[in-house]
C-alpha cells in the first residue's frame, strides 16, 4: 500500500485589522461645520490664501474630519481655504463615537505628526527647479520662497569631483508680495560683487 503524503500547512498569518473612520465621503456645506474649540493650530492669511489658491488649480481631495456633531477635527485650515475659493460644500468624512480626549488627541497629532520632519533639501531642490522651469507659482505649493541657484565658477584644471563640490543652493524666505523686488535686490547685489550666478 503506497504511503499517503503528507502535505504540511503554514499557519496563516493573520494580517493586522484595518480600522476605517467611515464608510462615505459627504458633501457638507462649508458654514455648517464648526471649528474645534481652542484648535492650537495657527492660520494666517497669507497660508488661507495659499491653500484657496492651491484647491482653485487641483480642487478638493482632502475631506475635513469631522465628529458626530459637525466639529471640525483635521481641516481647519482647509475649510477657510475652501471658504475663501469660494467652495459652497466640502467633501467630509464623520468619525462617531470619540471621547473628548480622543478628539484632542487627533486634532494635536493631525498638524504635530507632519511637523516631526522636513524636507530633503537635495530633493526638494530638484522639485523646486522643475517647477522654475515652467515659471510655477510656488504659492500653490505652500512654498512662499524663492530658490536660488549659485556655481562658483572653476578652472580647467580643476578635476570633475573638486567642481561638483563648488555648487551651493541659497533658499531665501520672503513674502510672496516682496518676491520679485527681493529677486532683483539679490541679482543687483551679486552682479556687482561679480558672483556668477544663474539667475
Amino acid at each position: 500500500m503506497a504511503k499517503s503524503a503528507v502535505v504540511r500547512r503554514r499557519k496563516s498569518v493573520e494580517a493586522p485589522k484595518m480600522t476605517f473612520t467611515a464608510d462615505e465621503i459627504v458633501l457638507r456645506n462649508v458654514d455648517d461645520l464648526i471649528p474645534f474649540p481652542n484648535n492650537p493650530k495657527i492660520h494666517t492669511a497669507e497660508q488661507i490664501d495659499a491653500i484657496a489658491a492651491n484647491i482653485s488649480r487641483f480642487g478638493f481631495d482632502q475631506p475635513i474630519l469631522i465628529d458626530d456633531d459637525d466639529t471640525i477635527l483635521k481641516g481647519h485650515g482647509r475649510q477657510l481655504g475652501a471658504r475663501k475659493a469660494g467652495c459652497a460644500k466640502v467633501p467630509t468624512i464623520v468619525h462617531k463615537g470619540l471621547s473628548f480626549e480622543e478628539k484632542w488627541a487627533i486634532v494635536i497629532s493631525d498638524n504635530a505628526l507632519p511637523a516631526m520632519t522636513g524636507f530633503d533639501q537635495a530633493r526638494l531642490n530638484v522639485g523646486l527647479t522643475s517647477l522654475a522651469k515652467i515659471d510655477f507659482d510656488l504659492k500653490l505649493a505652500g512654498l512662499g520662497h524663492m530658490a536660488l541657484s549659485q556655481q562658483m565658477p572653476a578652472t580647467a584644471a580643476e578635476p570633475e569631483a573638486k567642481i561638483a563640490k563648488t555648487k551651493t543652493t541659497i533658499f531665501l524666505t520672503v513674502a510672496n508680495r516682496h518676491a520679485k523686488k527681493a529677486k532683483t535686490a539679490v541679482i543687483k547685489a551679486l552682479d556687482e560683487a561679480g558672483i556668477e550666478h544663474n539667475l
